[in-house]
């Protein structure tokens, strides 16, 4: 990709060539109700979950989080 080292990750993601296919209806490549899981830093997108931050947390958000983190570790 020629991106330099030092660049983050979510710009990364945002600069690669599937990132842009998923932003056009033709070209995902996710099939129907899969999402990636993602760290709170990326951007909001429909396909992407990612955590609540922790100023916003409630015993619901919080239970949320745990399951959106818990397979992130595995993988």
């Amino acid at each position: 990709m020629g991106l330099p080292g030092s660049l983050g990750d979510s710009r990364a993601l945002k600069e690669c060539g599937w990132y842009e296919r998923q932003q056009t209806t033709g070209g995902r490549r996710l099939h129907p109700g899969h999402v990636i899981l993602s760290e709170g830093r990326f951007a909001s997108e429909y396909w992407l979950l990612k955590p609540y931050p922790a100023q916003q947390l409630t015993p619901e958000r919080t239970f949320y989080n745990y399951c959106i983190f818990s397979p992130r570790a595995v993988v």
